[in-house]
């Protein structure tokens, strides 16, 4: 073996043992440097200085980057649980309003935004419809106070008259309870429907003439005009209480001497179910809330005639959940025309 000119050789021998006998031995030699050119005695001593402060640089490049890192998270983290401990705490309007510049990051700011929105949402809802509940069960309970009391302390006496006035009441607060009981069963997660093939005809005629005595003590026409041989698929009870509140609705704003007609048939291709009467009809800004619990076109109208306000929002979840398309038109004066339209099968 060679070295190089005018360096010294050296070599160590090493035993390999196996089960505790030698079997062989190594040798590793090397060329030593003593005799190493200027230029390489230069490169070996800059080697030497440069790996301490190459590592020097390393680790202090990588002490940056953690940092740098580490703030790029910790600051969304802190917002994101800052976020979600004040929507623990109830303040559901606040927002995360920057963008993290990553992507994951980013995404979760919006689902959380999201989330705070949804709740804000939700608890408005929740408080409008305490007031909307309290307002409407203050108004009978009120008036059967009065009543009562008058009464009891001699005022009045308590004539037939006054007692059916009681019972009109204790009648309206029966009803909204109903209804409000009705909603929340169509409000829940789970709505179970039970369809079957109906004839839309017969549950037409079957609806309308539960409102024959109404309609005659109130000096209102109603008419059925519906073809023969029409089946839909449908909750029959869901139907009908369909039906029996698109009535309601047209008796309470029709006044005497007005008309209302239910039509049911094919038009073209579709299958429709058309409540029209000649009432006194909606402005076009009202049409939109029409189908809100609660909501009144004329309240003290609705009130007098025993009105709960929920039978449109009954309407309407019992055709979402059908996959009905309820359509809604008015004009003031001129009655109103609401129509069911069933999808084919």
């Amino acid at each position: 073996m060679m070295g190089h000119e005018g360096s010294e050789y050296g070599e160590r021998e090493y035993p390999v043992l196996f089960s505790g006998t030698r079997v062989g031995s190594v040798r590793v030699g090397n060329f030593t440097g003593a005799h190493l050119s200027p230029e390489d005695a230069a490169f070996r001593r800059s080697l030497r200085r440069g790996v301490p402060a190459a590592s020097a640089v390393g680790v202090l490049a990588a002490v940056v980057l953690s940092l740098f890192l580490s703030r790029r998270l910790s600051r969304p983290l802190r917002r994101t649980t800052d976020l979600a401990e004040r929507l623990r705490r109830g303040e559901l309007s606040v927002r995360i309003r920057e963008r993290f510049g990553t992507n994951e990051l980013d995404s979760l700011a919006d689902a959380l935004n999201f989330l705070a929105q949804s709740l804000e949402e939700q608890e408005k809802l929740r408080r409008q419809l305490t007031r909307d509940v309290s307002h409407e069960l203050r108004t009978p309970l009120n008036a059967l106070n009065a009543l009562v009391e008058a009464c009891l302390d001699g005022v009045m006496e308590p004539t037939p008259e006054r007692l059916e006035d009681c019972r009109e009441e204790i009648a309206r607060l029966v009803t909204l309870t109903r209804d409000l009981e009705r909603l929340s069963d169509l409000e829940g997660d789970v709505l179970t429907l039970s369809a079957e093939r109906l004839d839309l005809a017969e549950a037409a005629r079957s609806a309308a003439r539960s409102f024959e005595p109404l309609c005659l003590r109130k000096g209102v026409s109603l008419e059925v005009r519906a073809e023969e041989g029409i089946f839909v698929s449908a909750d029959g009870d869901k139907l009908r209480q369909t039906l029996v509140n698109l009535l309601a609705n047209a008796v309470e704003y029709t006044p005497p001497g007005g008309s209302i007609t239910v039509r049911a048939g094919r038009d073209g291709n579709r299958t429709r179910l058309v409540v029209s009467d000649t009432g006194i009809g909606m402005a076009p800004e009202e049409l939109p809330r029409i189908f809100e619990r609660f909501y009144r076109v004329d309240r003290s109208r609705s009130r007098s005639s025993g009105g709960s306000g929920i039978g449109l929002a009954i309407v309407d979840r019992i055709a979402a959940a059908h996959g009905w398309k309820i359509l809604a038109e008015s004009e003031p004066g001129r009655g109103s025309v609401f129509t069911v339209e069933f999808p084919d099968r």
